[in-house]
Order: C-alpha cells, then structure tokens, then sequence
C-alpha cells in the first residue's frame, strides 16, 4: 500500500468541537458534498445523527485528549 485512503473510505479531520477541518478529496463519492464544501462545517450537518451519535462514543474512548482513531 502507497499510503493513500483507501477507495472505500475517507478521511476527516476534525477539531475538538467537531468542525471539519480537512478533508480527503474522495469524500464526495460517500456524502455527496466536495471536500471544500465540509470545511469549517460541523460535522452533523453531512452525517446522520445515530452516526454522529455512534462516532462520539468511539472516540471519547481514546485514551488522550488529541488521538487517531479509525472508524
């Protein structure tokens, strides 16, 4: 592997209170919006709210208060 984003997935990077910060040019194929779009957006606005719900648990399970986690 090259080190890319796998074709089936995205990345994201998010602030602490969930703001997009960046993001993978890919991402449209699976939300539908261009990666310029999510920038400075809060991440609910292109996620449904189980999801967003679920993506919350995971992470406040990370061990620091900074971390990666894949999901």
């Amino acid at each position: 592997m090259d080190g890319g984003i796998q074709p089936s997935g995205y990345l994201l990077e998010l602030s602490l209170d969930w703001i997009v910060e960046r993001a993978s040019e890919n991402v449209h194929h699976l939300l539908g919006e261009s990666h310029v779009t999510l920038i400075d957006e809060p991440l609910g606005r292109f996620v449904q709210s189980q999801a967003l719900h679920d993506l919350r648990n995971l992470f406040s399970r990370l061990s620091a208060t900074t971390g990666i986690a894949r999901a």
